[in-house]
């Protein structure tokens, strides 16, 4: 007995010093479930956080802050806003897949975002591929009550979602003139971001009392009737500034910048003392209709005018609508316009600009150039009146009720203070809001005869 109580007895120690001399080996020891140490729970969660936090989003770049490493970017389908985060190591690529700088990526530009949803981190911000884009694009149009925007011939649909940016501002798609040159981006049919390149801004005058009745030429693209404190809307850029009433002109030049109102003094210029002049028209076909500033006027005997710059007109059944200027600077003279002429001089590409066909003065006064222009209607014509004075004997009454206290111009010309009530033809027009201490804005909107009474409001306007 003792001797097997002995035998144990080194078993056992036997056993304690190969234990000793594993070196710590316990991973190939046999250890019974209820006796293992559980895992640290902390690498599942950052797992989990890392996989189901994570989120992915198609949307428009709206902002990017490089000095807080911030981009911000509404989803283009739920219109939700992300405030992210990203670092150097963020993934950042081009539509050709090319690794690229956050600084390189275009404000309006639609990206594919992987985010972490609970840190508000970006990881990955690639240029979509599936999106299609339009640059140095003109004649857009956004008409809100069908959700459409036309460009050239081209026309698409837009959503709620849809971002219109311009120098980090979001704005109003009607706050897109035509002239304006824009970036569109899209998916399919819809239109999801609009980015303005190359904006407007205003122009204004003081001091222009004498030529009230006259015409404004900006540049050689836009020609008005000079009314009293009238804002017109002009795209960036430099532009020569003719203005002329009763044989006096003046000249100037002057630079517009994107939203920012511009105001000329022409208040050294005086006018002579009131003069008339007498026209006499020949003009070919025979049969073709003559409109002095919008009015049809009898030219089978000479015309009498005031001296001055007038917008006329000619309607013939067998060319376009030809509109060109006259001055009456002296007591007689004779204009000759043939049709078949002009219309064959411009033809081939030409700038569509002409000089008439005859001008010729009695008087020992210095002959001026009459410049012409092709207009591209068959419809009625109409003198640069049209285009800038809102008359007020329209078939439909439209209401502009917002913003209130807001000076109200429609088509250059001003009407009053909101809220107001004017009378207006069925057709687009551009409303202009101008208030001290606050930033212009303009819309385009259409006046639909179908609706009867209008009321268009306006969103508040923003302090400069």
């Amino acid at each position: 007995m003792k001797r097997i109580m002995y035998f144990l007895l080194v078993l056992c120690l036997m056993a304690g010093l190969a234990g000793c001399s594993d070196g710590g080996k316990d991973k190939n020891k046999l250890i019974s479930g209820n006796s293992i140490t559980p895992m640290p729970e902390t690498t599942k969660e950052e797992t989990v956080s890392e996989s189901d936090g994570t989120s992915e989003s198609k949307a428009v770049l709206i902002d990017l802050d490089a000095d807080k490493m911030q981009i911000i970017i509404k989803d283009i389908y739920s219109g939700n806003n992300y405030v992210l985060s990203y670092n150097g190591g963020t993934d950042v690529r081009n539509v050709y897949d090319e690794i690229i700088s956050m600084a390189q990526l275009s404000e309006g530009e639609i990206v594919d975002v992987t985010f972490d949803e609970e840190k508000k981190k970006a990881k990955k911000v690639y240029v979509s591929k599936d999106v299609f884009r339009s640059s140095n694009i003109s004649g857009f149009k956004a008409v809100k009550a069908k959700t459409s925007i036309t460009f050239g011939s081209a026309s698409y649909m837009y959503t709620d979602t849809l971002v219109v940016i311009s120098d980090g501002k979001i704005l109003d798609p009607t706050e897109v003139m035509s002239r304006d040159v824009v970036t569109v981006r899209g998916i399919d049919n819809k239109i999801y971001s609009v980015s303005v390149d190359k904006g407007h801004g205003y122009l204004t005058f003081t001091g222009a009392e004498e030529f009230v009745g006259g015409m404004v030429e900006i540049g050689r693209s836009f020609l008005y009737t000079v009314s009293s404190d009238m804002m017109i809307v002009v795209p960036e850029g430099e532009y020569t500034v003719v203005m002329s009433n009763k044989g006096m002109e003046a000249k100037k030049t002057v630079y517009i910048t994107k939203d920012m109102t511009v105001t000329m003094d022409f208040s050294e210029y005086q006018l002579p003392a009131g003069k008339i002049g007498t026209v006499e028209f020949q003009i070919l076909p025979k049969g073709t209709d003559l409109f002095i500033e919008g009015n049809k006027t009898d030219y089978s005997k000479p015309v009498v005018l005031d001296f001055g710059t007038y917008i006329i007109n000619l309607l013939s059944d067998d060319y376009e609508t030809y509109t060109t200027k006259i001055t009456v600077n002296s007591t007689y003279r004779i204009e000759t316009f043939d049709l078949k002429k002009i219309y064959a001089d411009n033809t081939g590409g030409g700038s569509g600009t002409t000089e008439t066909t005859s001008s010729k003065e009695t008087s020992s006064s210095t002959a001026t150039t009459t410049t012409a222009t092709v207009a591209t209607t068959t419809q009625k014509p109409t003198s640069s009146t049209s285009e800038t004075t809102a008359a007020t004997s329209g078939a439909i009454k439209v209401t502009i009720s917002e913003p209130a206290g807001a000076g109200v111009y429609v088509n250059n010309v001003y009407m009053g203070t909101a809220p107001l009530t004017i009378n207006k033809d069925a057709g687009e027009y551009v409303i202009t809001f101008k208030r001290e201490g606050y930033i212009t804005k303009s819309y385009i909107v259409d006046v639909d005869s179908s609706e009867g009474e209008q009321t268009l409001a306006f969103p508040a306007m923003s302090e400069e």
